[in-house]
């Protein structure tokens, strides 16, 4: 009985041994085999992103130049306002056919019917 126990001992450690480099050649497969298509996913990430990042740039270069060109319209209709409007406000210009309409606020007359309305409303919580 000893005799089969050994020999069964000796022939579970040789099939270890012969079953261990299979192992850990497939383990190795199997990472490697993963790693090659996450790479091969993380290259095709890359290029949609360099795509992307080229339209991008090409879209800002657009946007900027847009942005350059009303700004000097800007800057030129602002100066032609802002002369046309000095004109007209310090020098009292007017175009041809206009006609110049100063209308004055009444003097303190607004603040006055305020106070009333004010003191009325508390005088009437009251019942006075």
């Amino acid at each position: 009985m000893i005799a089969i126990f050994k020999k069964n001992k000796k022939s579970l450690g040789q099939l270890k041994n012969k079953l261990f480099p299979v192992v850990i050649a497939i383990s190795v497969l199997i990472v490697s085999v993963t790693m090659i298509v996450a790479n091969f996913r993380l290259n095709q990430r890359k290029e949609q992103l360099l795509e992307r990042f080229e339209y991008l740039k090409k879209e800002i270069e657009i946007a900027e130049q847009k942005n350059e060109e009303l700004t000097q319209q800007g800057i030129q209709g602002a100066q032609e306002d802002f002369i046309e409007k000095e004109a007209r406000e310090r020098l009292n210009l007017q175009k041809p056919g206009e006609k110049v309409v100063v209308v004055l606020p009444p003097e303190n007359a607004v603040e006055k019917q305020e106070q009333k309305n004010w003191w009325k409303k508390i005088l009437e919580f009251f019942k006075f």
